[in-house]
């Protein structure tokens, strides 16, 4: 395996080891520090899908949906397009 995909893969696993909070307006602020997993029941892994190009995809979906994961797992501006390239395959790349 060459350095960039196990760049990708350590990347990946890093950033998808947390799990995703979900918060509506009328949902208390979590407090991971101190949440047991009763209180933390809205918290769910989700992993973003990879984007490949094809014609039943569609980027602007896609793009959207990674920019709410990333926006909920507070991922910072540096990290986001390393994810972001990781997930790109195909004629997408």
């Amino acid at each position: 395996m060459n350095n960039e995909k196990k760049y990708k893969l350590k990347l990946n696993r890093h950033l998808f080891s947390t799990p995703l909070h979900l918060q509506s307006s009328t949902t208390p602020p979590l407090h991971s520090s101190t949440d047991t997993p009763s209180q933390s029941g809205n918290k769910i892994n989700v992993k973003p899908k990879e984007y490949n190009g094809r014609s039943e995809e569609n980027v602007i979906t896609w793009l959207i949906a990674l920019e709410e994961i990333m926006k909920n797992r507070c991922i910072i501006d540096d990290e986001k397009i390393s994810l972001a390239v990781s997930l790109l395959g195909g004629t997408a790349l």
